[in-house]
């Protein structure tokens, strides 16, 4: 047996609690000035959340304890740019990855099943964060590789949610399912519901420029033409003639000012866009908003009658 025991838990919890916050906090000055992370950010955070997590495991069996090795490697690979020495073969990079997202879902299946005693759920919590947070960028719903990479980060710092601390749960909330619900997933959720207060915002701003044509008042803004390099925004109209999903700040800046130059020289000195919305302070409040009054979606569902 493999002793590794923590002698205070609410240390623990407080010292995850006060990493996620300062880190998300870092990471959403960042976003807001830059629309960039750097991965030592992640890494670092991603670094302290698997000591925190290994730690708090307490006395646990050497299976046990070798999970939580392979799932802490697992989610912090994400953070190494190792496939750069394989830019050459990305075949080998697929099959690398593919290879490890299926050792490590098989070893926590074959763990629920034989080994005695099973990894807990905050375990689990940690999979299911970062293989959701792939799934979600692979399929365009995160744009951002930050934002996913937020996403995991937060499953290892604070796997599975706390007791809200500026209110109670009520008791149709604190069924023992509803409590392993893996944080990232309620930080997710909460910056969605953030994000619904957008729209209003940019709608008060039209209206107040006299803008008041729907639905474009929802969503889109006008800016002069000259300014379309310096915003963090996207070309609506005129409709861009190509859109592509740039990878850095820098390739995003150079097509906004390509397309500043052609439309400027077609005579069009305003333009119509959207705003490229820094998702990663929304996940930030929607952390804050998890950590003292708990998930919006599961308070809104047990208000309905």
């Amino acid at each position: 047996m493999l002793s590794l025991a923590w002698p205070d838990p609410s240390a623990v919890l407080d010292l995850r609690l006060g990493a996620l916050l300062t880190l998300f906090g870092i990471a959403s000055y960042f976003d807001w000035r830059i629309r960039e992370v750097r991965d030592e950010l992640w890494l670092a955070g991603g670094l302290l959340g698997g000591v925190l997590l290994i730690l708090s495991s307490g006395t646990t069996s050497l299976p046990l304890f070798g999970l939580y090795v392979l799932v802490v490697v697992f989610t912090v690979q994400h953070f190494i740019p190792w496939d750069a020495r394989l830019d050459k073969h990305p075949q080998a990079v697929v099959a690398l990855e593919g290879g490890l997202y299926f050792v490590v879902v098989l070893a926590a299946t074959l763990a629920y099943l034989y080994l005695k005693p099973a990894p807990p759920a905050e375990f689990y919590a940690v999979v299911v964060a970062v293989v959701l947070s792939r799934v979600l960028f692979e399929t365009g719903l995160l744009y951002g590789g930050a934002d996913a990479k937020a996403m995991m980060t937060a499953g290892l710092l604070l796997p599975l949610a706390a007791a809200p601390l500026l209110v109670t749960l009520p008791p149709n909330l604190q069924y023992p399912l509803l409590q392993d619900i893996p944080f990232a997933f309620t930080m997710l959720v909460n910056g969605a519901v953030v994000t619904l207060a957008v729209p209003i915002v940019i709608l008060a701003y039209n209206l107040s420029h006299g803008e008041r044509r729907l639905p474009r008042a929802f969503h889109m803004y006008e800016i002069p033409t000259r300014e379309l390099p310096h915003r963090f925004v996207w070309l609506k109209d005129p409709a861009p003639s190509e859109r592509s999903r740039e990878e850095t700040t820098a390739e995003d800046e150079e097509l906004r000012r390509k397309q500043a130059h052609e439309l400027l020289s077609k005579g069009i000195d305003r333009v119509w866009v959207t705003p490229q919305l820094p998702f990663l302070i929304a996940l930030a409040l929607g952390a804050l908003i998890g950590v003292l009054f708990g998930d919006l979606l599961l308070w809104f569902i047990a208000s309905v009658p």
